[in-house]
């Protein structure tokens, strides 16, 4: 894509109505008032993976059960349109107790609905920019373990993927972070966690651990920023120090016999990449 689009941080709003009698109280369900990050966490996301989740306490397994469903923004909360609303009936003295005030912003505001959850090929991000979902790049972190990089790109590369590797791709005279902006536009990223260095806290110097190197760190932190910590998964090898940062990323320890490539397939899977995983056994 040549424009990234950044979405406002709030006020959002979604109104879903499940198959069935729309009438019900069970059947149709409001939010108000979410940030962007909100939205795209509990709706946006699992709506392109292909996950359960809730509006409201309603539960929504299935987008096939969904009949109607629309999002939308609104430069104020939904206070202030409910407040408009109850102005406007007090002066022409009318006393109006069926106006649900929740579906206000959803006439009121810009609608969203095809941009977030119908546009072909993207998918948007926690930080409110949408990334380009067409590829099936997979970009790969790593550290000086050669064996591990070429591995995990190679199983990626089976899978029918494209594995992009930063050190691979020219330079352009271009800094290390702009080639990450360049080189990054990825559905995932596979980062990993070798025993590259050893450090030690201050204050217990002589208790040294195996850690990654700086520069995985800072790759892990710009594609979780980037793409959303469900599109990141570190394959930790050995007994690798875990930064207390990211523990809300997945990781997956790369065993001996080999058991970490069917677990990292299913998640390549769950996050809407096409993966045959027959290609994993």
């Amino acid at each position: 894509m040549d424009e990234i689009e950044v979405f406002p941080d709030k006020y959002w709003h979604c109104h879903v109505e499940l198959v069935g009698d729309s009438k019900k109280n069970d059947r149709s369900a409001v939010f108000n008032d979410l940030t962007f990050d909100e939205l795209s966490q509990q709706i946006v996301t699992p709506w392109h993976s292909g996950r359960a989740f809730t509006v409201d306490g309603m539960i929504i397994k299935n987008i096939d059960d969904v009949q109607k469903i629309k999002i939308t923004n609104t430069p104020q909360p939904k206070s202030y349109y409910a407040e408009q609303h109850n102005n406007r009936m007090r002066n022409s003295g009318i006393a109006d107790m069926a106006t649900n005030r929740s579906l206000l912003p959803l006439s009121s505001g810009k609608d969203y609905t095809h941009d977030l959850l119908f546009k072909e090929q993207e998918v948007i991000n926690t930080t409110g920019a949408v990334v380009s979902e067409n590829s099936n790049n997979v970009f790969i972190v790593h550290g000086h373990d050669e064996q591990a990089k070429e591995s995990s790109a190679r199983f990626v590369e089976k899978l029918g993927l494209n594995a992009v590797i930063l050190h691979e791709q020219a330079n352009e005279g271009k800094t290390i972070i702009e080639k990450l902006e360049k080189h990054t536009d990825a559905a995932y990223a596979v980062v990993l966690f070798t025993p590259d260095d050893v450090g030690a806290s201050s204050e217990t110097p002589e208790n040294l651990h195996p850690r990654a190197r700086q520069n995985v760190l800072v790759e892990l932190g710009y594609m979780a920023a980037k793409l959303g910590r469900d599109k990141v998964c570190v394959l930790r090898k050995g007994n690798v120090e875990i930064p207390s940062d990211f523990l809300g990323v997945l990781y997956i320890d790369i065993d001996a016999a080999g058991a970490w490539r069917l677990t990292l397939a299913k998640e390549l899977k769950v996050a809407g990449l096409k993966v045959d995983l027959n290609e994993a056994m």
